[in-house]
């Protein structure tokens, strides 16, 4: 059997990035709630622009550090959302 291994890498972070844009719709109409969208949806379209850089890459090296750039973009995600969750939750708790 010859199995093909795929990396659908790419459609998944349109997919993020999709979905994030979604999330940062549901913010408040603030100045912290804009500031948050705007600083958010950059950083989140970031990651699927520049994995397409590093599909270009110039080099192996290369390549390796457009993709640690991705993590890095990505990973900011996490935390952001576990403390938008949180601060939500608070506002919550707090209207009980």
């Amino acid at each position: 059997m010859n199995f093909k291994q795929v990396y659908d890498l790419e459609d998944r972070l349109i997919t993020f990035v999709c979905q994030c844009l979604d999330v940062y719709e549901l913010l408040p109409n603030t100045k912290a709630g804009n500031n948050l969208e705007y600083q958010l949806s950059k950083s989140c379209t970031a990651t699927a622009l520049i994995y397409g850089e590093a599909q270009a890459a110039e080099s192996r090296s290369d390549f390796l550090h457009k993709m640690k750039l991705v993590l890095k973009e990505y990973g900011k995600h996490g935390l952001i959302f576990e403390s938008f969750i949180k601060n939500q939750l608070f506002k919550i708790l707090k209207l009980i």
